[in-house]
């Protein structure tokens, strides 16, 4: 059995000071903590790929942005997909990814909405308009950003148009 690595402390996180060169602090499970000549201080996760067998360190993070407690939770995480032979910094890059291109997505869906508003709006001389009102992406609602809900109230010429709608993946 290996030896036993001291854990790591808030104070001892804190109170590391840089040296001439880099160094690191181990936590145990994993959870390292490099402190740069520069002062800065990185959170990587240190493991054996599931495939290739080879170490790798998966950043998870800077020191104070992270805690160490938030540290400890995604080494948890990390070394849960290990267990499931899955490689958790292809994982993080994966969904990355999805992220990007569901942002992307949702980004082209605004443009389509925004425009068929604009020849709407076009043929009921906005410039006359008494009073528009515009909501655009609800942040509240609780699949934002896949839903995003719109609304237009327009007083032009003594009409008024109340336009709702929303988009959703």
């Amino acid at each position: 059995m290996g030896a036993q690595a001291t854990r790591l402390s808030d104070v001892k996180v804190k109170a590391a000071k840089p040296k001439e060169k880099d160094y690191i602090l181990t936590d145990g499970d994993g959870l390292q903590m490099r402190v740069r000549a520069n002062g800065s201080k990185l959170w990587n996760f240190n493991y054996i790929h599931p495939t290739t067998k080879k170490r790798i360190n998966m950043g998870l993070g800077t020191f104070p942005e992270v805690s160490l407690a938030q540290a400890r939770k995604r080494t948890v995480e990390a070394r849960e997909l290990v267990a499931q032979g899955l490689d958790p910094k292809a994982k993080r890059d994966e969904d990355r990814q999805t992220l990007r291109a569901t942002t992307e997505d949702l980004a082209a869906k605004r443009s389509e909405i925004l425009e068929l508003a604009k020849s709407l709006f076009t043929s009921v001389n906005l410039d006359q308009a008494k009073a528009i009102t515009s909501f655009l992406l609800v942040k509240g609602h609780p699949a934002y950003p896949v839903y995003s809900g719109f609304s237009f109230d327009i007083q032009a010429h003594g009409k008024r148009w109340i336009l709702m709608g929303s988009s959703s993946d």
